[in-house]
């Protein structure tokens, strides 16, 4: 090939050829490729030695030069396995620290900063996620340098060429030198053959037991020719503390072999911790041993890791990592700060792990709490607002509650209302205000909980005496639990100083027990007939017109439940009831002195009150029906 040409300073400055001898060129980048530079990468791509070496000879500076995806040759030939090319390029002088970015990218750095979870976006959601997935390609490599595309692309004799092979004076003075460089997404040879190494131990198919020593293989070799196994990312984390998270014990093993330090890391980065939070109790006695070993068997250097990683595995429900931590703090003499196990308690019931916290409780976690933060988590326990099992909570903690009168109080109502019967009859031994023995059977009442009815009734008889006795069956009757009201009966609940017919709307949607009210009294019609006053609902109006309540007898009373029911508007109901045998036992004359005295007792005029003004047009044409039967 002839390769006279123009002078090189022409020459880099056509489209096409970035020389990066000494950075990212920071300008606008053209993507068109020059003949010149298509022979170049066309020669690198065929692995042509011969042709590539003398290009070189003529322009040197070729060495280094990107195409218009971000990649030197260097790294083109590192994904092409093209090991001698690889070899050739660097006798030449590649840069093999310099990090690829895309020709057309000019946020580059912003992107990579972004994907690394260091700043914002500042680019729209669907651009950024496009970018961010041509750093994230297989092949991409943009942002890498060439050793960590070389790791990307699994290329292990690339890596060994590149770290052991012949090199340019220019280039850095030792292999130790560009090993343990991040490239421009925060990581280094090292950390990514990790990554890389914890994605084949994540694949359970038995087919990739290949990569998965293959990756432990290449992690090997890069401890071997000098990787730092405490060089941070750029996410301060470090090669144990991604293996850790990982789960990967063969990883774990080679990289404490090689002198990785397990208390290595900013907190909570450290091995120990990530691997408790993960949940990999297989680790932690590991871990613990390789962090009191480093620390010369220094129970007390433990303590921040220990205490760090117990929280943050309560918090996640972790009861094997839980348990595995306290067993070794005991065997070891690791004593905790009762604040680190009260607040480890506390993680687990916000979040809602039963077991941890009852693991927990076991171990006398709560210690330092005070009365009040008990009392608060065995309301909601029996409430059954956190999933902690009372049962346990009230073994630990029955004699803080009590002695103190106030604190009993309030733990009888929730008792009450969930029918923890042992719990209310402990209670109830201790003297206790009557009034708050009065809720609390109000609150059984309702939930239907006759056991705790009668162990409460036990202890208060007088309760259901009078007045106080009527306001539990009409409880009773609300909430619809019939053998609440039947057994408030049994013990002498009656109807004294109450109007009968109050108990009526109380079975409201539950008219199962309308049967039972009425069986208290004499003359069940002649209540239900009092108690149509106290029904807004059709449905309750019909069912007890169907029972007597508008027989002819209860002429009055319909008369003045139609009255009541035109003065709110309410059509459904006065159409029942005009319907009635009562109310077509009444004279014309009547059934107009009726629509008048409602007109003229209407406070607001029929044209502010469509409703109303509807209720006046069902009388007008109930007595126009009856005016054409006459006639």
């Amino acid at each position: 090939m002839n390769f006279k040409s123009p002078p090189l300073q022409r020459r880099l400055s056509q489209p096409g050829y970035i020389s990066i001898p000494h950075g990212i060129p920071s300008g606008p980048i053209q993507t068109d490729v020059s003949q010149v530079g298509a022979d170049w990468f066309r020669e690198v791509r065929t692995a042509s030695t011969e042709a590539i070496e003398a290009m070189l000879k003529v322009e040197p500076d070729l060495v280094n030069c990107t195409d218009a995806s971000g990649a030197s040759a260097l790294m083109l030939a590192i994904r092409l396995g093209h090991v001698d090319v690889v070899g050739l390029l660097r006798e030449h002088g590649a840069n093999i620290v310099e990090c690829a970015q895309h020709a057309n990218d000019q946020h580059a750095s912003e992107l990579v900063k972004a994907a690394n979870g260091l700043q914002a976006s500042l680019l729209a959601p669907a651009e950024f996620a496009e970018r961010l997935g041509r750093f994230h390609a297989p092949d991409s490599a943009v942002g890498r340098n060439a050793l960590t595309y070389a790791v990307a692309c699994g290329a292990g004799n690339a890596i060994i060429e590149l770290l052991v092979g012949p090199r340019h004076c220019d280039c850095a003075s030792s292999p130790l030198d560009r090993l343990n460089v991040l490239d421009g997404l925060g990581q280094s040879p090292l950390s990514l053959a990790v990554e890389k190494c914890n994605d084949a131990h994540a694949d359970p198919a038995p087919a990739s037991e290949l990569a998965r020593r293959d990756t432990l293989s290449r992690v090997a070799t890069l401890l071997a020719l000098g990787a730092r196994p405490d060089l941070e990312d750029g996410r301060k984390r470090t090669a144990l503390t991604l293996a850790a998270r990982a789960g990967n014990a063969a990883l774990v093993d080679l990289l404490l072999m090689n002198g990785a330090r397990a208390s290595g890391g900013e907190m909570p980065h450290t091995a120990l911790v990530v691997s408790a939070l993960r949940g990999h109790a297989g680790l932690i006695a590991k871990l613990w041993q390789a962090v009191l070993k480093e620390s010369g068997a220094s129970g007390v250097a433990i303590g921040q890791q220990a205490a760090a990683a117990l929280v943050l595995a309560a918090e996640a429900g972790h009861t094997a990592v839980v348990a595995t931590l306290l067993e070794l703090a005991l065997t070891h003499g690791v004593g905790w700060a009762p604040a680190v196990l009260g607040e480890a308690l506390d993680k687990a019931v916000i979040r809602g792990h039963a077991s941890v916290a009852e693991y927990l409780l076991s171990h006398n976690a709560a210690a330092e709490w005070d009365g009040s933060k008990r009392l608060r988590l065995l309301v909601a326990a029996i409430r059954n607002e956190v999933p902690v099992p009372f049962a346990a909570l009230w073994r630990c903690w029955s004699a803080d509650v009590l002695p103190f009168k106030a604190r009993r109080g309030r733990l009888l109502l929730a008792a009450a209302a969930a029918g923890a019967d042992d719990v209310v009859a402990a209670i109830i031994k201790k003297p206790t205000e009557p009034t708050t023995v009065r809720a609390a059977l109000d609150a059984a009442v309702e939930r239907g909980h006759c056991s705790t009815i009668r162990t409460l009734l036990t202890k208060a008889p007088s309760l259901v005496e009078g007045a106080n006795g009527v306001h539990l069956l009409e409880a009773a009757l609300a909430a619809g639990q019939a053998e609440s009201f039947h057994l408030l009966r049994q013990y002498g609940a009656g109807l004294d100083k109450v109007a009968p017919q109050n108990l009526v709307p109380a079975v409201c949607g539950h008219w199962h027990l309308l049967d039972a009210v009425l069986a208290l009294y004499v003359d069940p019609a002649a209540v239900m007939a009092q108690a149509l006053t106290e029904i807004d609902s059709a449905e309750g109006t019909r069912k007890l017109l169907e029972l007597g309540a508008g027989n002819v007898e209860h002429t009055q009373a319909v008369v003045t439940a139609i009255k009541y029911a035109a003065s709110t508007g309410n059509l459904p109901v006065v159409e029942l009831l005009l319907s009635s045998k009562a109310a077509s036992a009444l004279r014309d004359s009547e059934l107009s002195a009726l629509k008048s005295a409602i007109a003229t007792d209407r406070l607001l005029s029929a044209t502010a009150d469509p409703a109303f003004a509807r209720v006046l047009e069902l009388f007008d044409r109930v007595l126009d029906r009856r005016r054409q039967a006459d006639s």
